[in-house]
């Protein structure tokens, strides 16, 4: 009974806290976890305070989708608190951590008539799905191409909601929060460089400058060197020999002439017939 008291009373002093805007980031880091850790996590109220810890992870290059995860299951309970501004900022981020699945399990979240698969989507939840199609098919060209074309994708926006005032605390008004995605390119390349790495051994540099985004002289000679490639003076680039990750397994499989012996009088017999 006094653990739940105690309990309450966090809870209560936390609101408090968040409603004055007086929280920093492990105050507000160590709301969320107890939000997280409870029934507080279904419930609705606990948005404003998600949102303005996860666009805080953001602003940080420390991107915690766990807590981009409950805003999602949030909204997928309350489809009246929906914001679709907050969900491709979401799905942005969630591009970063390829090969992770990620993406996917934001994508699991969202009503499919919000991921509509077109030549030319309009939405940014669409534009962000476009994208994790283009990287998960391996179309880098086109993906450097359309992210180019749309530089805006990366300046991320979070609307965090009002938060109604009562008789001991006043409330918030809504506020809206511009973030640039400045890592978003950076982790592309990482994942690009990842499917040199497990497709090639050999590979012309041309394609390795596509796959890239097309980098500089000096920033691809950084990258092959932090991944261990070696570039040749034939115009091509050696990325490692497969074999070296291969690992051969010998598979031994024991079995006994009884049990082949329905097998052997089977045979023979349909042999006579």
């Amino acid at each position: 009974l006094n653990f739940t008291i105690f309990s309450n009373w966090i809870k209560t002093n936390l609101i408090y806290l968040h409603r004055q805007k007086i929280m920093d980031l492990d105050q507000l880091e160590w709301a969320v976890q107890n939000i997280l850790d409870d029934i507080e996590r279904l419930k609705v109220e606990s948005l404003p305070t998600l949102i303005e810890y996860f666009s805080k992870t953001v602003e940080s290059n420390e991107i915690d989708l766990d807590v981009g995860f409950a805003i999602l299951k949030l909204y997928q309970m309350h489809k009246s608190a929906l914001d679709l501004d907050n969900v491709a900022s979401i799905l942005m981020c969630s591009l970063m951590s390829l090969p992770n699945n990620d993406f996917t399990l934001c994508r699991c979240l969202i009503a499919n008539h919000k991921l509509n698969d077109e030549d030319e989507p309009t939405h940014r939840v669409e534009q962000a799905n476009f994208l994790f199609q283009l990287l998960e098919s391996c179309q880098f060209n086109k993906f450097w191409n359309y992210l180019e074309e749309r530089p805006q994708l990366t300046d991320l926006t979070f609307n965090i909601p009002a938060v109604e005032g009562d008789e001991e605390t006043k409330g918030t008004e809504a506020r809206e929060i511009k973030i640039e995605l400045s890592q978003f390119r950076e982790s592309i390349i990482h994942y690009a460089a990842h499917i040199v790495t497990i497709t090639y051994q050999t590979v012309d540099e041309g394609t390795v400058r596509t796959m890239l985004g097309n980098p500089s002289d000096k920033s691809l000679e950084i990258i092959c060197e932090e991944n261990g490639w070696t570039q040749n003076e034939g115009g091509n680039v050696f990325v490692g020999k497969k074999e070296d990750t291969i690992k051969s397994k010998d598979i031994v499989e024991s079995v006994s002439f009884k049990s082949l012996v329905p097998v052997l009088q089977f045979i023979e017999s349909e042999q006579t017939f």
